[in-house]
């Protein structure tokens, strides 16, 4: 149980820097007026680019004060949602960057 674990926070970490990567190069194009929408979009989307981004710390803390149970649902989620956004920043980052 605890390699799997162990490989779900790998594989999480990985895609949290991913798309926290890919969501602060979109939130600073939105707020630098790139895209042409509200800063507050850019801002939010940095911030929750930034969640994404130190997840994994979160979760192996949880892990390591008993939460295992706790730590393992937000693993999932993160893992989840990651795979779709993944999929989806690209594309919102290239039609943005259009003229």
């Amino acid at each position: 149980m605890q390699t799997l674990f162990y490989c779900l926070i790998i594989l999480s970490s990985l895609l949290g820097l991913i798309v926290g990567g890919l969501g602060c190069v979109l939130g600073f194009m939105m707020k630098s007026s790139y895209i042409n929408t509200d800063q507050v979009w850019g801002w939010a989307i940095i911030a929750c680019s930034l969640i994404y981004l130190i997840h994994p710390a979160l979760v192996y803390w949880l892990y390591k004060t008993g939460h295992s149970t706790l730590a393992m649902v937000i693993t999932a989620f993160f893992i989840l949602s990651g795979g779709v956004l993944v999929v989806l920043l690209p594309s919102a980052i290239e039609a943005g960057a259009r003229p």
